[in-house]
């Protein structure tokens, strides 16, 4: 089975790497790739890299009008904190400083946070979402290497990445797709999972009980 795991930054892979065994343990070619804008080293991978593994770059998805997806997506992930009770101000704060600029300054305008919490506001900016379409660039750059499982991760970190796009793309292909959990923290300390897998890989229980109550994900989509 042909797999391709789409990981937002090199200096990642090292936490999914035993994910990557596994699969090539059952003989699944596996083709790992890398978004280049996140990456601080490049492709040698001393002393990490698995023979029997393709790696990679993703295509580039940085078009001028998909920016605006993306400053939207971080809105929706602020709105979330906003809407969180009992955790601490400092994720709150924290996310906010990632927003477009533009964005923080109309968020200072008195009871604009409020207005962002309600239901109809959260609504159409989520359908926005739905009504752009994938990168025509990555859904070929899929239907090229023509896999029967796409994997993301983490998918949910600021300013969008290549990982999210292809999670995205995937689904419009009708490819199933995966999205292991990053970290312990990352369901409730980043942003939303704004492209929902068709299963996502979670550490524990109590993961499961986060992506339902932060990320709406059913628990019949969830697995430990």
């Amino acid at each position: 089975m042909r797999v391709l795991f789409v990981i937002r930054a090199v200096e990642h892979y090292p936490y999914f790497r035993s994910i990557v065994e596994a699969l090539l343990d059952r003989d699944h070619d596996v083709k790992i790739l890398f978004d280049r804008d996140w990456s601080q080293r490049g492709l040698d991978l001393v002393g990490i890299k698995l023979k029997g593994v393709s790696y990679g770059w993703t295509v580039p998805y940085l078009v001028r009008l998909r920016r605006i997806i993306f400053w939207i997506r971080d809105l929706l992930s602020y709105i979330r904190y906003l809407k969180v009770r009992g955790q601490s101000g400092f994720y709150k704060d924290r996310w906010r400083k990632v927003l477009f600029v533009p964005v923080q300054w109309f968020l200072k305008i008195p009871f604009v946070e409020f207005l962002l919490k309600t239901k109809v506001t959260g609504r159409v900016l989520a359908v926005l979402e739905t009504v752009t379409g994938p990168v025509s660039e990555i859904v070929e750059d899929i239907r090229q290497f023509d896999p029967a499982v796409v994997v993301a991760t983490p998918a949910n970190m600021p300013h969008s990445s290549a990982d999210l796009e292809y999670l995205k793309a995937a689904r419009a292909l009708s490819i199933p797709t995966a999205l292991p959990v990053f970290s312990w923290d990352n369901l409730t300390t980043k942003g939303l999972i704004h492209i929902k897998p068709k299963v996502l890989l979670a550490w524990n229980e109590k993961q499961v009980q986060e992506a339902w109550k932060h990320h709406g994900i059913a628990k019949r989509d969830i697995r430990i």
